[in-house]
């Protein structure tokens, strides 16, 4: 199977409301915003969408509204990463109808599997889903046996077009994109080395912080496209001045603090994630206030 997947593709948050339950409209208007700053497509349902601690309806849920809004405009990528591997499988077809281009998944996470399990989990998934699959390197979440030298073996399955790789390795995610050649594509997920994941060859870059920095990141993409590597580095600078005061902070915490000071009400994340203060909010607001391109 084919993906046209590629550019900036924020993780996006899944917005709620009262009871913390999905709101649409806030959602509306958060995709409509971001589609209209340039990003190449959506990735719903991961670690700052809260997809591990929602229940599999309620993914499914966000994705056809996500995949409604979006109308075509850019692909959405729905992750269906679970503990076990029919959960997964069920949660890719449930997307696929629910309107996915494809889906995404880390490693099968609490208990420690080892590297033959992980690749069959994946081989698994990829078998089955109707759509493409991208398996999503993420070391928090599935240790270290979803690596780089199972995902070059994992490349020649038809249908996993490419991966996520959420590492600072930048080395690493070069030798990924030189070994897997034209066999899948690579995607950046370390924002703080957004520009620098693009130089060594991935096809784009799935990420927290575009959900409120979108722009600033698809002109940096856009300057190394064109040859102006030294825009996109001082781009990239400013999007980590951000990055660095939002490490005080729980990552999703700190995603939804800066879209509450944007104007998008997306409410707080589910607990046990961090809840910010009234103080945190307040610092937050300054940072949004005093910060020209957030």
């Amino acid at each position: 199977m084919k993906l046209d997947l590629q550019g900036i593709i924020p993780a996006i948050v899944t917005p709620y409301g009262a009871g913390h339950t999905i709101d649409s409209e806030v959602t509306r208007k958060l995709v409509d915003a971001l589609i209209g700053q340039g990003v190449g497509g959506l990735y719903v349902g991961g670690t700052t969408g809260e997809g591990p601690m929602q229940s599999p309806a309620e993914r499914t849920e966000f994705t056809a509204l996500v995949a409604d809004v979006v109308g075509g405009r850019v692909p959405v990528v729905a992750h269906v990463g679970a503990a076990d591997t029919a959960g997964s499988i069920e949660m890719a077809r449930n997307a696929a109808n629910a309107g996915a281009n494809a889906v995404s998944a880390v490693a099968p996470f609490y208990y420690q599997h080892g590297r033959e399990q992980v690749r069959q989990h994946f081989l698994d998934i990829a078998e089955a889903s109707p759509v493409p699959f991208l398996p999503y390197h993420l070391p928090m979440a599935g240790g270290d046996d979803a690596t780089f030298h199972l995902f070059i073996e994992l490349a020649a399955h038809e249908n996993i077009v490419g991966f996520k790789y959420t590492s600072r390795d930048i080395y690493e995610l070069q030798q990924l994109v030189a070994l897997c050649g034209d066999g899948a594509a690579i995607f950046n997920g370390a924002d703080e080395v957004c520009i620098h994941g693009l130089l060594a060859g991935a096809a784009g870059a799935i990420g927290s912080t575009y959900n409120f920095m979108a722009g600033l990141f698809v002109q940096a993409a856009e300057a190394l496209a064109a040859g102006d590597a030294p825009k996109a580095a001082r781009l990239q600078g400013q999007a980590n001045g951000v990055i660095r005061q939002g490490a005080h902070y729980d990552n999703v915490a700190f995603a939804r603090a800066v879209l509450q000071a944007q104007g998008f009400d997306v409410g707080p994340p589910r607990k046990p994630i961090q809840q910010m203060s009234a103080d945190d909010h307040a610092l937050v607001a300054r940072l949004v206030a005093e910060t020209p391109f957030l």
